[in-house]
């Protein structure tokens, strides 16, 4: 019996490609647009897989060529080819670089294409099909790591406009467990009963319609036809027959592939908790899954969790709820395309506890006036070390405000501290041993070995919530006064010559990851700032706010900025210059990964999925916090703020969580 319409043929040539490549249409056949009347439309469906499953296929880059352009039948459209829409999750970047050329890359610059458990699948979304008939003939071209190339053809088929079926296809393409079955249909024109069917593959010839006679119909594709069991990526062939005399004759064949990919979970998934268990970091990889859920202690969590966190710049984090002693146990599920799931259980890995108190600064103290500030800020050494620098705010007109350092494994002071005269610390960072300290008053540089001030800035027009920001990784900070941001040279220890900005009212302010761009925030609205070298250029155009602003966030890949406010907080899309969402009332923000964020608010910290806006549905009790940082080695959560006293006032504490 011969295949007179394959949908899918490799040539020769394929054998040289180490992936293997299906294309699917829907519907199926592809159909030529008739002359007159409403255009055929397809969506064409690619999935991309390694050729063995005892194989890793490494490769730099992928360029699958579709002729288009043309009303002609070696061409499929003659409009350009839409933009792909990707359908599985991961690292892949597949993008249209011309108007016939598709090209697939990792989103990763420093590493390539890498096919090992997961498959490929996009889809080229809403064909307009030419009007002629004919053999379309694809390029499929691989890049391997070392930049050499290879070649293979595939062919997809255009029949006539008034072929008698319209659409042939499995209920699942792609099925997640051996042993599945599947329905196959048919869809026919009003000429459907004039013809007879056969089916065939799988080793599965369900019906042997040209020799004895036992043949489908239009009426039963319709209904649908269950397979037998399916146990590898296997093709069903259609055979459409006409009776004529003396028997019948296949006038065409048409192919529909269902792809085996069974979902599992990378058993190198790993799971890291604070020193309280307060904050979990997850990293897993689920294979052929559309999406994870999670549940902890048996209660849903997240139901819309990413395939891919096993890269520690994509890890998942959670907050957990629980009293003192409970160990939770995390569930993670991931779930495929047909339904079919896999999941990965940890258990008996933390007893939760409660976040450690640190009070270095002679036990605190305490005031009776709820209407001042109280702040601290927390900041990881460099390198990954397990000392933090802790600076109490004070307000401006109390004396001899205290510096500590405190090593967070001990949970004690290390060393003497540093005494500021009339002080209120409002940011700091390190720079090698150095600590770079904002006071509102001054900017001071502190000698952490020494333990003594070394260089002094003095703030042009002093404001007690000013605040300073490191541009990057670079020698330069931005300083925000009362009436300006400047830049400050950290070497030279100066205001830049320029770098000055009139920006009166701020209230916070941040700076993207790659240096360039300020947000700035008075009480009315934001403001965007280029920041070029040592000058600074304010943009046209605000995003006004209705309340007073807390606090300013930029997510680490520099996409979103979530900004607190106590009215209504606000996501930010940064490249728009617009606001996008609107996120409740929370008091500070902290982005712990590029789609999750920390939020605080009177009497507990959340997370949030950025993409979702879902906010977790446990949180960490936490009441005052005016500062929050994360420390990824080790993983601890730092948190500072005011907190209540027996004598009625405040006292200035840090929690390690």
């Amino acid at each position: 019996m011969k295949d007179e319409n394959p949908m899918l043929q490799l040539s020769h040539a394929a054998g040289e490609l180490k992936l293997a490549y299906i294309f699917q249409a829907d519907p199926n056949p592809i159909r030529a647009s008739p002359k007159q009347g409403n255009p055929s439309v397809c969506d064409l469906r690619v999935i991309v897989s390694r050729r063995r499953m005892d194989t890793v296929a490494l490769l730099k880059q992928i360029t699958i060529a579709i002729p288009v352009g043309e009303d002609s039948g070696p061409a499929l459209s003659a409009e350009k080819l839409p933009q792909p829409r990707l359908v599985t999750p991961g690292d892949w970047l597949v993008e249209t670089s011309d108007d016939r050329t598709i090209v697939i890359r990792s989103t990763k610059s420093d590493t390539g294409l890498s096919f090992s458990e997961s498959s490929l699948v996009f889809v080229l979304p809403g064909i307009r099909i030419n009007s002629e008939p004919g053999l379309v003939a694809l390029t499929l071209k691989e890049q391997d790591s070392d930049g050499e190339w290879s070649s293979g053809r595939a062919e997809l088929t255009k029949l006539d406009a008034a072929f008698v079926v319209e659409h042939f296809y499995a209920d699942q393409p792609i099925v997640n467990s051996r042993g599945a079955k599947v329905k196959l249909f048919w869809r026919c024109s009003d000429k459907g009963a004039q013809y007879s069917f056969g089916l065939r593959g799988n080793g599965w010839p369900a019906r042997d319609c040209l020799n004895d006679g036992n043949c489908y119909t239009a009426a039963q594709g319709l209904a649908g036809i269950q397979t037998n069991d399916i146990d590898q990526t296997c093709t069903f062939r259609l055979d459409v027959i006409r009776a004529e005399a003396g028997g019948g004759k296949i006038i065409g064949t048409l192919e529909t592939t269902v792809q085996m990919a069974p979902v599992s979970i990378a058993q190198d998934s790993y799971l890291e908790f604070t020193p309280s268990g307060r904050i979990a970091r997850v990293g897993w990889i689920a294979f052929n899954a559309v999406r994870c859920s999670i549940r902890v202690n048996a209660e849903l969590y997240d139901d819309n969790a990413p395939c891919n966190t096993i890269a520690r710049e994509k890890n998942y984090f959670m907050v957990l709820g629980g009293a003192k002693g409970e160990s939770p146990r995390i569930q993670i599920v991931a779930h495929g395309a047909s339904g079919f799931t896999a999941s990965l259980l940890f258990v008996d890995r933390v007893k939760l506890d409660d976040p450690a108190l640190l009070q270095p600064w002679d036990q605190g103290f305490s005031d009776p006036r709820p209407d001042l500030p109280f702040s601290g800020v927390i900041e990881p050494r460099a390198g990954g070390g397990t000392v933090v620098l802790i600076m109490p705010e004070i307000v401006m007109y109390r004396p001899n405000s205290k510096i500590s350092v405190v090593d967070v494994q001990t949970r004690a002071a290390v060393g003497t501290t540093v005494t500021i005269v009339n002080a209120s610390t409002t940011n700091v960072f390190l720079v090698g041993d150095a600590a770079i300290a904002d006071f509102g008053n001054e900017v001071i540089q502190i000698d952490l070995a020494a333990r003594k001030v070394v260089k002094r800035l003095k703030v042009p027009i002093p404001i007690a919530t000013g605040n300073l920001v490191r541009i990057s990784n670079q020698d330069r900070a931005l300083l925000m006064d009362e009436q300006h941001i400047s830049i400050v040279d950290l070497k030279s220890f100066t205001i830049a010559v320029g770098g000055k900005l009139k920006m009166p009212g701020g209230r916070a302010i941040a700076i993207t990851p790659d240096g360039r761009l300020a947000i700035f925030a008075d009480r009315k609205a934001l403001s965007f700032v280029r920041v070029e070298g040592a000058s600074l250029t304010k943009e046209e155009g605000q995003i006004v706010v209705e309340a007073a602003i807390s606090s300013v966030a930029i997510s680490p890949d520099g996409t979103f900025a979530v900004v607190t406010q106590a009215k209504q907080s606000k996501i930010i899309d940064i490249a728009k210059r617009e606001q996008v969402a609107t996120i409740g009332a929370y008091s500070r923000a902290q982005f712990i990964s590029n789609t999750q964020v920390l939020l605080s608010r009177e009497n507990e910290i959340v997370v949030m999925n950025l993409a979702t806006r879902q906010i977790s549905k446990a949180s960490i009790p936490a009441s005052g916090v005016c500062r929050m940082v994360l420390c990824e080695d080790p993983l601890f959560l730092a948190t500072t703020g005011r907190f209540s006293t027996p004598d009625g006032g405040y006292c200035l504490t840090a929690r390690i969580l």
